[in-house]
């Protein structure tokens, strides 16, 4: 799995490291002739909510108590009940879209996950479509069942491909 660019809209990491309602991140540019890359910044700046955004599981590994979404909440670190998460990501040849949106009202959470396939451009996506047929129709089980399908579980991704601080051993 490699990531090409990232967005995210009401991240507290970013807000309070940046002081930024937003961000956006081309890997790909960054990583242009570049076999390494590297973040720096003091602690608090918003690196670890970008790295852990950097993968399309629908939790932040760091912060996770275990590799599975139901472990962890996206509400406790989005501002003002609204956040987005929008990851283009590549992996055998084939490019793909993650898109996420949070909602809060304050009564009731709703959380949109969808997983696109797309060609060179980034311009034409279209919903991914499993082996059994099922659509990504923006449920999280669905979402979670395609990026299964797609990059393996999330303990056999985050064992073997994936490191991030604090994570279980």
């Amino acid at each position: 799995m490699h990531p090409l660019s990232l967005y995210l809209q009401g991240f507290i990491g970013i807000k309070s490291g940046l002081n930024r309602d937003s961000i956006t991140i081309n890997f790909e540019k960054l990583c242009e002739g570049n076999e390494l890359i590297a973040i720096k910044g003091d602690n608090g700046r918003g690196k670890s909510t970008i790295l852990d955004n950097a993968v399309p599981y629908r939790f932040m590994a760091s912060r996770a108590s275990n590799y599975s979404p139901g472990a962890f909440s996206f509400y406790d670190h989005i501002r003002n009940g609204y956040g987005e998460k929008m990851l283009d990501w590549s992996h055998q040849g084939v490019i793909y879209k993650t898109m996420f949106k949070f909602k809060d009202s304050g009564k009731t959470k709703k959380t949109e996950a969808f997983l696109f396939t797309g060609d060179e451009s980034l311009k034409n996506w279209a919903p991914y479509i499993m082996k059994d047929g099922t659509k990504s129709d923006g449920k999280t089980a669905v979402y979670d069942a395609c990026v299964e399908e797609v990059l393996g579980s999330p303990e056999l991704y985050f064992t073997s491909a994936f490191a991030c601080q604090g994570r279980q051993s």
